[in-house]
């Protein structure tokens, strides 16, 4: 079980695989139904760089899913060339820079890993008072950018000219802490209790891979298993029945999440959370979106499942 494998095919045809977390396929659409329909932007600019699989999974995945709810590519995605060197960042900076834009916003979206999606955003942004055009960018990041990396300006060659680059940054997550329920804070609690440092706030990695070791341990205490060398295999298929029996809320394994159960490809069942960097953290996002019952017509609809909008108050 993986708490952070996110690449679709790990599951699929895998019966013996399982993700404790959304796939690519599923935040690209998702990402694709909340800038189109929550948002209303109909035109996007990507980033993304290769070779990288992360990266050209997101991108393939949300063109596919952005274009098939109406929505237009303002331009075929950048993609950085990783073996460029220095000179892509640079480059990439100046593409944008020449673009036209008649919006007075538009979503810049970086499916990218996290290193050099904070290289590309402090770049654009000091580049920015030469360029007016790049003012009219909202950075909207994967998960990647969910890592508080992205906003460590001490970090970034250029970040201390432009220490406030990543504020208004929206980035998707599998878990916002403020947003995501009791057991999550309760989970924060114990870390910092445990840690000693009140101010320590584990990644999401931290819950994914709690979720996965309670799933694979919950598996093990209800299947029927000898644990011998001569049963091991038989032990092997009888936990991964297990696991896939797992399958509704109903017999779902309490989590911090949420319920933790699987759908037909092993993909856990959570909702995905937004977050928006203020200050160098990522707080929650003013608006959120949980599944509602599948009769239900939801404000999207992420695969077979509606979410509704709830807007969160400080």
């Amino acid at each position: 079980i993986t708490g952070t494998a996110l690449a679709d095919d790990i599951t699929e045809s895998n019966p013996w695989y399982y993700r404790a977390v959304f796939n690519n396929a599923t935040q690209a659409e998702f990402l694709a139904e909340f800038i189109y329909k929550s948002l209303g932007h109909q035109r996007v600019y990507v980033l993304g760089q290769q070779p990288d699989k992360y990266s050209e999974e997101l991108t393939a995945q949300f063109a596919k899913y952005y274009t098939a709810l109406g929505g237009e590519l303002a331009s075929e995605p950048f993609m950085l060339d990783m073996d460029a060197g220095s000179e892509k960042y640079p480059e990439a900076v100046n593409f944008f820079a020449q673009q036209k834009i008649k919006e007075t916003t538009i979503p810049l979206l970086l499916l990218m890993q996290v290193n050099e999606a904070r290289e590309f955003a402090s770049q654009l942004k000091l580049e920015s008072s030469k360029y007016t055009s790049l003012k009219k960018y909202l950075f909207i990041g994967s998960d990647a950018i969910s890592s508080t990396d992205f906003a460590n300006y001490e970090m970034a060659e250029y970040g201390s000219q432009v220490p406030d680059y990543a504020n208004g940054t929206i980035s998707v997550s599998p878990v916002i802490y403020d947003v995501a329920g009791y057991d999550a804070q309760t989970f924060l609690h114990d870390i910092k209790t445990y840690t000693g440092d009140k101010n320590y706030e584990p990644t999401w990695r931290a819950v994914t891979f709690y979720e996965a070791a309670c799933a694979l341990a919950e598996a093990v205490k209800d299947s029927d298993i000898s644990n011998t060398p001569a049963t091991l295999a038989e032990d092997r298929e009888a936990i991964r029945d297990t696991l896939a029996g797992y399958n509704s809320p109903d017999n779902a394994v309490p989590g911090i999440i949420g319920p933790v159960y699987f759908d037909r490809n092993r993909n856990v069942s959570h909702p995905i959370m937004l977050g928006t960097y203020r200050e160098g953290n990522l707080i929650s996002y003013q608006s959120q979106y949980f599944k509602t019952e599948p009769y239900k017509v939801g404000d999207l609809q992420v695969g077979d499942v509606p979410m509704e909008l709830v807007n969160v108050s400080y």
